[in-house]
């Protein structure tokens, strides 16, 4: 018995299962290589707009990309919260915070958060499978700045931090009313901190004591 086959492709399908590769594999690459692979010369950046939830693939057989607004994450995936309800955490260069609401020093809340952050594939950080540094290390030498009421507000390994983590370490400060402390005897208030350059903030915070 011979007959014809006929079937369609739709763009919401196409969306749909290489959004769902991605939250099951935890990489974004792996959906954008589906987009890519399902359609021939597709755009890589496109591909990881589609993949991210910033845009969408739409029609049937014929296939066009249109603006969309949907969070795609894996569920797993620690998420960015507000400073300012947060009592200690890491801020990212590019201002996003992971944090937690209360501060407990014997429960290691930096080691914890820095497993979690390097889950992440936007994070920019790249952990070798052989690598013997823990996580925490990673997260510092990516230029991640630290904050907590006990450790002097912030501390930093990069040679500067950026202008979005001197944000929203001023946020920090402004909405738990404390001071930053500079080497033994010296403070800053928010409204100073503000007003530092981040080259002479970053300086700051690496001469501060361990």
């Amino acid at each position: 018995m011979e007959g014809t086959l006929n079937f369609s492709v739709s763009g919401e399908f196409i969306t749909d299962f290489a959004r769902q590769r991605f939250i099951e594999t935890k990489s974004r690459k792996v959906g954008v290589d589906v987009l890519c692979k399902c359609l021939i010369g597709f755009p890589e950046d496109l591909a990881m707009d589609v993949v991210s939830g910033r845009a969408k693939l739409i029609g049937i057989n014929e296939i066009k990309v249109v603006p969309d607004c949907t969070f795609v994450e894996p569920y797993s995936w620690i998420q960015p919260c507000n400073i300012e309800d947060c009592e200690c955490g890491w801020i990212a260069p590019d201002g996003r915070v992971f944090g937690y609401s209360e501060y407990n020093q014997n429960k290691m809340p930096h080691e914890c958060l820095a497993e979690r952050i390097v889950q992440r594939d936007d994070c920019g950080i790249v952990i070798e499978d052989d690598t013997p540094q823990r996580p925490y290390y990673h997260v510092e030498q990516a230029g991640w700045i630290k904050f907590c009421p006990t450790m002097a507000i912030a501390d930093c390994k990069a040679s500067a931090i950026t202008e979005n983590q001197q944000k929203e370490l001023v946020k920090f400060m402004k909405s738990h009313n404390y001071v930053l402390t500079l080497g033994f005897n010296s403070t800053a208030n928010y409204m100073q901190v503000r007003s530092m350059s981040t080259i002479m903030l970053g300086r700051l915070l690496n001469i501060l004591p361990r």
